[in-house]
């Protein structure tokens, strides 16, 4: 039998995991949402006219004055939870206050990002039957102004599948209260340790890459639910999503979403792809 050697360079692994692309269940894409225009891989919530975002050189701003109008751009693509993955997004508004209408509410997270009780994202207290099948996790930072119960506050909260309540799952502290300023979410998944990850980079400054992302404040990692797992299982029900509503004081501007392959799993498929590559070629 022969044997052959190969040599991977830098970027030698990126045509082997470009290859390996289409295989996935889901599309690792970037998009920086300054297109003036609906995202071709994303599709909204609703299309109530009153929730209708606006979209901008500078991204896309959701619609304000209530809770009730929120809304949510949730990917086409579907079946997040069978890969590990890495999400990110920038919110620009003002951040750190309690609950209110006047206040700018961002929301982020893996689920069908389907209006809910309040508006939020796949969440009921009263009715299991309407929920079921929307099992996820979402991060949300409260935002507005200073000096109220839920000041400074961020939270993740579960909607596991045929439950009629959320769950919270993580409570945070700190979110800078005053002015406006530009917050990057990551969003990090792993698909065989099953676990969830969120991570604020304050004050962000960088570009749609975010390589000069820094975790500010982590809620570490997440062990999910074997309820939302099961609901997974059962149908295409794990986009990604963002979006929530505006205020009456403040804005709430999306801009620089990015999805790509977890590290690790880039790393192994790699290796897979050439372990193949080393069969056909002996």
């Amino acid at each position: 039998m022969k044997s052959i050697s190969i040599h991977t360079t830098a970027a030698g692994l990126a045509l082997l995991l470009s290859t390996a692309a289409p295989s996935r269940a889901a599309i690792m894409f970037s998009d920086s949402l300054k297109g003036g225009s609906l995202p071709s891989n994303f599709n909204l919530t609703s299309a109530d006219a009153a929730r209708a975002p606006t979209y901008s050189a500078s991204g896309i701003t959701m619609a304000t004055n209530a809770d009730s109008n929120r809304n949510y751009f949730r990917t086409n693509d579907t079946n997040y939870h069978t890969t590990s993955f890495t999400a990110y997004v920038t919110v620009t508004t003002q951040l750190g206050g309690g609950w209110g209408t006047d206040r700018p509410h961002p929301f982020f997270g893996i689920g069908t990002g389907e209006l809910g009780r309040w508006s939020q994202p796949d969440t009921q207290f009263t009715d299991t039957t309407a929920y079921a099948g929307k099992p996820g996790y979402f991060i949300v930072l409260n935002a507005g102004v200073p000096n109220e119960s839920e000041s400074g506050r961020f939270h993740v909260l579960r909607t596991p599948d045929n439950n009629a309540t959320r769950n919270t799952v993580y409570n945070g502290t700190g979110l800078v209260v005053g002015e406006e300023s530009t917050t990057a979410l990551r969003m990090t998944f792993d698909s065989v340790g099953k676990t969830i990850q969120f991570d604020l980079d304050y004050a962000y400054a960088g570009d749609g890459s975010y390589a000069a992302f820094t975790s500010d404040q982590t809620t570490g990692t997440i062990n999910i639910a074997q309820s939302v797992i099961d609901g997974w299982a059962g149908g295409a029900n794990s986009s990604l999503y963002f979006g929530g509503t505006g205020g009456t004081e403040k804005p709430l501007t999306f801009s620089n979403f990015a999805v790509v392959p977890e590290p690790r799993a880039a790393f192994l498929g790699a290796i897979g792809l050439i372990v193949l590559l080393r069969r056909r070629r002996s």
